[in-house]
């Protein structure tokens, strides 16, 4: 007996959408890999890396951008057109459902760095390698000013 709470519509497209999913994950890999080989070499940038024997599905593609400048980056991007995200901008130690933890600023002190230097790029198998191009020109052009 199932337990899914899928109405009728939404399960017979999910079946649909099920038989693109390995071609959909295998673009997103090849964008992820286009993505480390084009911004590789930024010293202000920490890429993101899987393991050798891993095949990630890269459901995100989030970099680091050290020397507090996450959102100077996200405005430089957002001014070019494109949509970033940071999805986590609160330690997860620090938020309000944790409160009664009682755990304080400067306790988990990685965790806290993340929260700031975390910036989630475009990475969907809908994009086209033009749009992750210009992505990676508009991340070199901002670490060149």
């Amino acid at each position: 007996m199932s337990n899914a709470r899928l109405d009728p519509i939404q399960a017979g497209l999910l079946s649909v959408k099920l038989r693109h999913l390995d071609a959909w994950n295998e673009k997103r890999r090849e964008y992820a890999a286009r993505y480390v080989a084009g911004l590789s070499g930024i010293d202000d940038l920490a890429l993101p890396a899987s393991r050798p024997w891993a095949e990630p599905v890269w459901h995100a593609f989030a970099v680091r951008v050290k020397d507090h400048r996450r959102d100077e980056l996200q405005r430089a991007l957002t001014a070019a057109g494109v949509g970033t995200n940071i999805h986590y901008p609160v330690p997860v130690h620090l938020q309000p459902c944790y409160a009664s933890r009682g755990w304080r600023e400067g306790q988990f002190p990685t965790s806290e760095r993340r929260a700031i230097e975390v910036l989630s790029l475009p990475l969907d198998a809908m994009h086209t390698v033009r749009e992750i191009d210009f992505v990676i020109d508009a991340i070199r052009k901002f670490f060149k000013s």
